[in-house]
């Protein structure tokens, strides 16, 4: 166990939500701290605010809380995103590099933005209540510059890079439930899809389509 090598005072932590590996690094993500094991040893970053969900983008550990926002995890300190408190009172489901300096952010209830040097806008504004509805459970940008999203709602979208829908995929067109957990591109460039009644197989690389 890992957790035997750990101080006694931060041994008393809830559940690991997500592991990432950056190189020899890795960093174990928890509500309360973000524990980073480094050469057989832990550096531990105690969150001032209770923490939601973790992203490792660009091989930099950003965390979202209602209470600040996104922040991003330097040492053991956390330092706001510039832009990031607009996030503030918003579930963050998915962060993502974008293009030069810019990220997608997507939220469970709030739609999806592009962040670009602290200035925030929706992306595709005229999508944005479709966004909401769906419920956006995760995103991954795909190989070929589209982007795949899952959905509580709305099943498994393909999307462009402006936002437009591609391809729409839910119970009774392609999958047999409306609901996706987190995505996986194998080096085939199909998709792999979790979802709460099992794994899905996507063939994007199939030229047949449903």
């Amino acid at each position: 166990s890992l957790a035997d090598s750990l101080s006694e005072e931060h041994r008393a932590f809830d559940e690991t939500w997500s592991v990432y590996v950056d190189h020899e690094k890795v960093y174990f993500c928890t509500f309360s701290n973000i524990y980073l094991y480094d050469n057989r040893d832990f550096t531990v970053s105690v969150a001032p605010h209770p923490i939601e969900l973790s992203f490792l983008v660009n091989r930099q550990l950003f965390v979202s809380s209602r209470e600040a926002g996104i922040t991003i995890v330097e040492g053991n300190a956390f330092r706001p995103l510039n832009g990031g408190d607009l996030f503030k009172n918003k579930s963050v489901s998915a962060i993502l590099p974008f293009n030069a300096d810019e990220m997608l952010i997507s939220t469970f209830n709030h739609g999806i933005f592009k962040l670009s040097h602290g200035a925030l806008q929706p992306w595709n504004t005229g999508r944005q209540p479709y966004f909401k509805e769906a419920i956006v459970n995760c995103m991954m940008r795909l190989r070929n510059g589209n982007v795949a999203v899952g959905t509580q709602n709305k099943g498994l979208l393909i999307l462009s890079p402006s936002g437009e829908v591609l391809m729409e995929l839910t119970t009774g067109k392609g999958l047999n439930n409306r609901t996706v957990l987190n995505i996986y591109e194998d080096d085939l460039s199909n998709l792999w899809i979790g979802q709460n009644n099992g794994i899905a197989y996507v063939e994007l690389g199939s030229p047949f389509t449903f």
